[in-house]
């Protein structure tokens, strides 16, 4: 099994990055199922009878898991169901007392295997040569089974506990189709707190704790992200002078949807051209003297701005906002919010002859400063009216 994870992850790291990768949806849930390879580390115990001191060393064995979860771009949590088993390779026994022997690498048998239960977390990094690295912690419960530890005849543990557990995880991503991302990925599970009883009615707390690394497969369900078109030049059949291209898009007419299309359009495999969009801003921001609704002479140009920007945009309207300082009572700065931000839109109206229906206002009062209302400084920030003014334009891609 560990030869056959090798070459999946080989597999992995060889797949061509400069390959155009396939659509995935930015976020939406999706199921995953993994396998690979678990160490288990040593677990100590003590019998507590004659002081005996006991160290089990594992096998490599394999490691399953499944789970479902949600991508939300960033971020991603999910509920994971896993099975780990491994077999006992050796013992270390110390300070014996005649009950087992005393020494290192004694031969023995029984099977450890751990079936948990996980809420994982993970955050995926940025692309890196088109994989997306990832770290993650999960917590839970795991159920695990110590199965009949012996050496020779004599069996000194065989019980089961289930208790809290915990896992790190790290690993890469890679898109390998449309929808399917494959992993590989590291998880360190601990169970510090496990309770089992062994022979001669001792208990134990083994603090059992697992490496693995897994090959996992996952499927993403959710809407996909429309991938850029790429525009394939058609060149102009120089042998075929009865096909006709009215336009000179390079569409012939016949398969043409989009006839009479300007010549320095950029088009599609249908002849139409490729829009785009841009988005134009403009912000506004008017400061006001203290327990005053009065519109000052210094910030006319900028309301002028904005007045010149919702005539070129006529499609825009424009939404403003009043704020005043906490000095005074609520009820009082709610009312001065409001004749602060009337004030601005009777300029807008009145000198520079904005129509009234494309302005709505709104009074805050002293419900949400930028600065502090301690100082002198930070009230005078607080006193103003804003407003941010967005225009969505479509513009279409040139030749």
């Amino acid at each position: 099994m560990f030869r056959s994870l090798l070459t999946a992850a080989a597999m992995l790291i060889i797949l061509p990055v400069s390959a155009q990768t396939p659509s995935l949806p930015d976020e939406g849930p999706y199921f995953r199922l993994s396998s690979g390879s678990s160490i288990a580390a040593k677990n100590s115990y003590n019998l507590r009878v004659d002081g005996i001191d006991v160290e089990s060393d594992h096998k490599s064995s394999w490691a399953m898991s499944g789970a479902i979860g949600t991508d939300y771009g960033r971020f991603r949590t999910e509920f994971e169901i896993g099975i780990l088993r491994n077999n006992i390779d050796f013992f270390d026994i110390t300070a014996g007392g005649g009950l087992l022997p005393v020494g290192r690498g004694i031969e023995g048998k029984g099977r450890t295997q751990a079936i948990t239960f996980m809420s994982n977390g993970y955050y995926d990094f940025d692309d890196v040569w088109g994989f997306k690295p990832y770290v993650g912690m999960g917590a839970g419960w795991a159920y695990l089974d110590f199965n009949r530890y012996r050496i020779g005849d004599t069996e000194f543990l065989d019980d089961h506990d289930g208790e809290f557990a915990y896992q790190a995880l790290a690993g890469l991503r890679k898109t390998v189709a449309s929808r399917w991302v494959l992993d590989l990925g590291y998880r360190f599970i601990d169970t510090p707190r496990a309770r089992v009883q062994g022979a001669f009615e001792s208990p134990q707390r083994p603090d059992l704790t697992t490496h693995s690394l897994q090959l996992g497969l996952s499927y993403h369900f959710g809407a996909l992200t429309p991938r850029p078109r790429t525009q394939t030049p058609v060149s102009v059949p120089t042998q075929a002078p009865a096909v006709s291209d009215a336009d000179r898009d390079g569409v012939p007419d016949d398969n043409d949807r989009c006839p009479d299309t300007p010549t320095n359009y950029a088009v599609d495999d249908d002849g139409c051209p490729i829009p785009s969009e841009e988005v134009a801003r403009i912000e506004l921001d008017v400061k006001f003297d203290f327990d005053r609704a009065t519109v000052k002479q210094a910030f006319y140009p900028e309301i002028g701005r904005v007045a010149q920007f919702l005539d070129t945009y006529p499609n825009t309207t424009a939404r403003l906002e009043g704020h005043t300082d906490s000095i005074g009572t609520v009820e009082y700065n709610q009312g001065l919010s409001e004749r602060r931000v009337n004030a601005i839109r009777r300029v807008l109206i009145d000198e520079y002859g904005i129509t009234a229906g494309r302005i709505t206002t709104q009074g805050l009062g002293e419900n949400q400063p930028v600065a502090t209302n301690d100082t002198a400084e930070g009230r005078a920030q607080n006193r103003r009216v804003v407003s941010v003014i967005e225009a969505v334009l479509i513009r279409y891609e040139t030749r």
